[in-house]
């Protein structure tokens, strides 16, 4: 698998909380960390580097991810419950565990409003649902798309790592074809984005320029928040289509 990450602070916020991990042995995470001083970037690696430890010799299934996010929540928790400079921090987790072994498997866990999407054959696939107050709302269809990309709370979120002692993550099953693109990225590219440019960009450029592409549309949007994005192929790198090239990178 070849992965290629950017992460951007956007022109706003001061810091940046964002989290990117890369696993060679197929794990690849996305976490938005919040909570003030310096916590949200505590919690968001606090929970990367946990996943990574108990993923490291467990057996592909969504039990053992299931029981890893379990894990990385009461790491979190705990740390905001010992040490006052953290309290109130938490953390969104989008997670793509692939399996070395065969080529067949990957399974991705959600908790929070960062995304998990899927170019597959030219066509983009959301694969993650938002735990928001505007995503509860668009699926009861009391607002619209363009509503919810302005609503005055878009970015408040029901579900978090580290804000409770236990949390459910959305577990999700693939199966994995040749030319799949992944795409696990912050809210801060999709609030700046839509879906049909992220496809755009993706389709039309190989990994690595898509990253750059996707990041200074990002910003040149207004870059409002902590951007970051993460571009996972199991193709060979070096093609001269979306679906091909790039490599690893954090």
């Amino acid at each position: 698998m070849f992965a290629v990450s950017r992460t951007d602070t956007g022109r706003v916020r001061d810091k940046n909380e964002d989290a990117i991990l890369i696993d060679p042995a197929g794990l690849y995470i996305i976490a938005d960390g919040m909570g003030g001083h310096r916590a949200g970037e505590v919690a968001s690696s606090v929970a990367a580097q946990s996943l990574r430890r108990s993923l490291a010799h467990a057996p592909f299934d969504p039990g053992a991810l299931s029981e890893a996010v379990a894990l990385a929540n009461q790491a979190v928790y705990e740390a905001a419950r010992t040490h006052a400079e953290c309290r109130g921090m938490g953390t969104t987790i989008t997670l793509l565990w692939v399996d070395s072994t065969r080529a067949s498997g990957a399974l991705i866990a959600q908790i929070g409003d960062s995304r998990a999407y899927l170019l597959r054959g030219g066509r983009l696939h959301r694969c993650t649902r938002d735990h928001s107050i505007v995503d509860e709302m668009l699926r009861k269809k009391l607002i619209t798309p363009d509503q919810a990309r302005v609503h005055p709370e878009r970015s408040v979120i029901t579900r978090a790592v580290g804000i409770s002692p236990a949390v459910k993550p959305d577990l999700f099953e693939w199966d994995r074809q040749d030319g799949d693109l992944w795409l696990l990225c912050s809210d801060g590219l999709t609030d700046m984005l839509d879906d049909a440019a992220i496809a755009s960009i993706l389709r039309s450029r190989p990994p690595e320029q898509a990253a750059d592409i996707l990041m200074s549309r990002a910003l040149d949007q207004g870059g409002l928040d902590n951007i970051s994005l993460l571009l996972v192929s199991d193709a060979e790198p070096g093609g001269g289509t979306a679906q091909r090239g790039g490599k690893e990178g954090a």
